[in-house]
């Protein structure tokens, strides 16, 4: 029996940090109940440039960790979030990357589109069905029409989305083409509308879906004739601990890319999951520190990449090395990654994760706590300092570790 502390797995955690986890939990809750309004989850209570407005994705990620944690306000705004923005829809199908509280103001996108806006929002579409049935003649035909949005999206009709530059969350990056992170967006959109509506077509259309992203991004097979680029996969070929970021008629970019590679993990397409976390437990010796990049190689000014980086951005440039999405450590997918190593039961990584976003927090302000993105070298924040995005990715962190029955099912992944 321990008295002065509690057991979770191998480790044993002092009461002391109990009560700092609980504390910290209690605010990342209280965050999100600041970014709640009657549209649904702002990204920031804060003025700031535009993220104190309804967001497709920064909303349903939002909802994501208030389902996990079981918060009832929470779940409520998610649902605000999901009627708000599909009021929205354009005659097309999409929906809108971000909305004004008032709705005055719909933006798709800025210098490009937002593909992950719509398959975002139908997942969160889904897990609101879930809870509320009397939405489905609402939400049912604006899914519907969504969908139909995404096969246009696949350009050639060969089963994957193509994306542009700047086009879905990394909208100052340099993915684009066939980003696997909007591939597998789209299969969990495919898995969750099909166990809401039980439509035997939907589930076959995740499993082809499945079965072209384990051919073309995993590198477990030799090239034929089956693989979409079939030049550039020969040549690109070479077994990785985890999935490639990204193709395109120019070949394969194979960086890490901790989104897509944790949305791999939750879904269990990606069948060696101890490679990936062999990876990264050596990627965090090296660094030093747990805050794990979102996107690594980190792209240097002497980089061929550099070109493409450095006129990419709206307001700032933010893309300096180490910072925002050029290597910058989001805990938004910290928390995702630690809920994709959690439905294949290994937490080593959640728990150094959550184990060193506790130090840090230890040596930060409250209102810095859930900043944007951590600088992984200087481990200083960045970016805006209140952030639902990063108050949902804590709470995904320390969730793992939680006794939820079946987190598959909750989430319908």
């Amino acid at each position: 029996m321990l008295i002065f502390g509690l057991q979770r797995g191998s480790f044993v955690l002092p009461l002391c940090r109990i009560k700092k986890e609980k504390m910290y939990t209690k605010q990342a809750i209280s965050l999100l109940h600041e970014c709640a309004t009657d549209a649904g989850f702002t990204a920031s209570p804060q003025v700031h440039d535009n993220y104190c407005r309804v967001w497709s994705r920064d909303s349903m990620l939002a909802g994501l960790a208030a389902f996990i944690v079981g918060d009832t306000k929470g779940i409520d705004t998610l649902k605000r979030s999901v009627l708000s923005l599909g009021k929205y829809q354009s005659n097309t199908g999409q929906i809108p990357s971000n909305i004004s509280i008032d709705g005055s103001i719909v933006s798709y996108g800025s210098l490009a589109g937002r593909v992950d806006a719509t398959t975002w929002w139908i997942i969160g579409a889904c897990w609101s069905l879930q809870c509320n049935s009397n939405l489905k003649p609402e939400l049912e035909p604006k899914i519907r029409k969504a969908f139909q949005l995404l096969d246009c999206w696949e350009m050639n009709c060969k089963g994957l989305i193509y994306t542009p530059l700047g086009g879905n969350w990394a909208d100052e990056y340099i993915s684009q083409g066939y980003v696997l992170y909007d591939q597998l967006l789209r299969l969990w959109a495919f898995r969750a509308y099909f166990q809401i509506s039980k439509e035997e077509s939907f589930r076959e259309k995740a499993e082809r879906l499945q079965n072209l992203l384990e051919l073309n991004y995993s590198f477990t097979k030799e090239k034929t004739e089956q693989h979409y680029h079939p030049v550039a996969y020969e040549k690109a070929f070479e077994k990785l601990p985890y999935w490639a970021m990204s193709f395109s008629p120019a070949g394969y970019d194979k960086r890490w890319d901790m989104a897509a590679n944790a949305l791999a993990l939750l879904l269990q397409i990606n069948q060696e999951p101890q490679e990936t976390e062999r990876y990264l437990l050596e990627l965090i010796k090296e660094n030093g520190n747990a805050m794990l990049p979102v996107f690594f190689p980190v792209i240097e000014q002497e980089d061929v990449e550099w070109n493409l980086l450095k006129n990419n951005f709206l307001y700032t440039f933010k893309n300096e090395p180490n910072h925002f999405h050029n290597g910058g450590s989001w805990p938004v997918f910290l928390g995702l990654l630690s809920l994709g190593f959690r439905v294949n039961e290994r937490n080593a990584i959640p728990q150094l994760i959550l184990n060193q976003m506790h130090d840090l927090f230890e040596n930060h302000d409250e209102n810095i706590r859930f900043s944007e993105y951590w600088n992984n070298k200087t481990m200083k924040p960045g970016g805006v300092a209140k952030l639902g995005f990063s108050a949902a990715g804590y709470l995904m962190i320390s969730a793992v570790f939680d006794h939820i029955s079946d987190l598959k099912k909750l989430l319908l992944c």
